[in-house]
């Protein structure tokens, strides 16, 4: 439950899922406790990680959460360092976060989200009540499809890719797959043919990692901060 002034926000989710909570410990790479770091927790739509909830660790770098069983990703930052992992709600009772990478530092690393099994067992509810649901639910479904409509289109991806001496067949597809990262994407590939040497080939080297869209994700390490 979060508290403001002039807001109350309570997380009701055990009232429709099963829960579990998760401590967490923010350390830096000689496993010294982080007091004051801001821990993000994430989870994963429509191609990136959604901050869903924020928490800052105590004097002794500890923090904790409790939410939906399930995978959710945790991310960590003192301002300079970060770091992050994958955790599974209702396996794992406590993890330790190491902020053990710098902004502008490059890596590569694979992530695999399993969601969580559903509930088949739903409380009773009454007319009145699945009438508020539906209409939340319809609000819900136009802002999602304002957000989908914000995605890149394979004509866009192409036009994008002649405009930069790309290949059109495979920056289309690729920048289509990355749905909301496009953005960030696009601003890489643009900033590498800025930095090609010789105007050698059709692309620039590694801009094509073999995409799995059913898991891929863009992670940019320009700052410590997931890109949204």
């Amino acid at each position: 439950m979060g508290k403001s002034e002039l807001l109350t926000e309570i997380n009701v989710t055990g009232n429709y899922a099963q829960t579990a909570s998760v401590d967490i410990r923010v350390t830096d790479t000689e496993g010294k406790p982080v007091p004051g770091a801001l821990v993000e927790f994430k989870i994963y739509n429509y191609s990136e990680f959604y901050t869903a909830a924020k928490k800052t660790a105590g004097k002794d770098g500890m923090t904790s959460i409790e939410a939906g069983c399930g995978d959710a990703l945790i991310w960590a930052t003192d301002g300079q360092k970060y770091g992050f992992r994958l955790v599974t709600f209702g396996k794992e009772n406590s993890v330790d976060i190491v902020l053990g990478h710098s902004a502008g530092e490059s890596f590569r690393t694979e992530i695999f989200v399993v969601p969580p099994k559903e509930n088949e067992k739903l409380p009773p509810v009454t007319e009145e009540q699945r009438a508020e649901n539906t209409r939340r639910m319809a609000q819900e479904d136009s802002i999602r499809n304002a957000y989908v409509s914000t995605f890149l289109t394979a004509e866009e991806g192409k036009a994008f890719a002649v405009k930069n001496g790309l290949d059109p067949a495979r920056t289309s597809v690729f920048l289509a797959n990355s749905k909301g990262n496009h953005a960030v994407i696009e601003a890489f590939l643009t900033e590498a043919k800025k930095q090609r040497h010789g105007g050698q080939g059709s692309r620039p080297a590694g801009t094509y990692p073999s995409q799995r869209p059913e898991r891929y994700t863009q992670i940019s390490s320009r700052r410590p901060s997931l890109q949204q």
